[in-house]
């Protein structure tokens, strides 16, 4: 059975700050389960669909309460490895060839995970879910925790980020937006298991969730 790692207490890293993604299509959203999403990736019905190293995973909207405040979310995989993944056929017929064409058994060892959350990050969800947090707004999002469980079957296992940093501005400095990255260690995980990517406020309740699956 896999074990899950330890929690990594966040680490504030000073750099500038990337540009807001460009608002996309939410391929990914609460509680809708579906594959890679399209969107981010090179079609050719002859040579099947190729992973990119970065891959949006969608976005999703939260309303604060009692604060009626509104924080957009976006969510974005990051993996090298996923250059040299290509998927072919659709169905029952899906496969997952390297760019070789070999069969891929596993998800790469390593996946990072870019996160934005704030009130001026694009807005995709048209229907927030309501949150209750009795602090401020910028205390919750720089308190989020993350995790990733993994489905084979019915049976999820869950993995801790191996690290975790704030980029941009720092935690201690009041911001309307908030830049995580998260590494996660993925410990032999076939293609055809459904990796969920999960937010978490400060006291572990879960407010978000975005889905990567490959088969």
């Amino acid at each position: 059975m896999w074990q899950s790692g330890p929690m990594f207490p966040l680490t504030p890293v000073q750099v500038k700050s990337a540009p807001v993604l460009p608002q996309v299509v939410v391929l990914l959203a609460l509680a809708i389960p579906i594959g890679v999403p399209t969107g981010a990736l090179a079609q050719n019905p002859d040579d099947g669909t190729q992973l990119h190293a970065a891959m949006p995973l969608g976005g999703d909207s939260i309303i604060l309460q009692p604060a009626k405040r509104r924080l957009n979310m976006l969510a974005t995989v990051e993996c090298k490895d996923f250059e040299n993944i290509k998927l072919v056929g659709t169905g029952g017929t899906k496969k997952v060839l390297d760019t070789d064409g070999n069969p891929v058994k596993q998800y790469p060892p390593e996946l990072g995970v870019r996160f934005t959350v704030g009130s001026r990050t694009v807005s995709q969800e048209p229907t927030p879910n309501t949150v209750e947090a009795t602090t401020d707004v910028d205390h919750f999002q720089s308190n989020l925790q993350f995790r990733l469980k993994v489905f084979h079957g019915i049976h999820a296992t869950v993995l801790e980020p191996t690290e975790m940093k704030m980029i941009g501005i720092p935690a201690d400095i009041p911001a309307d937006e908030r830049i995580y990255h998260l590494t996660f260690k993925l410990p032999d995980v076939p293609v055809e298991d459904r990796i969920m990517f999960e937010v978490l406020d400060e006291n572990g309740t879960r407010v978000a969730k975005f889905h990567l699956q490959l088969m």
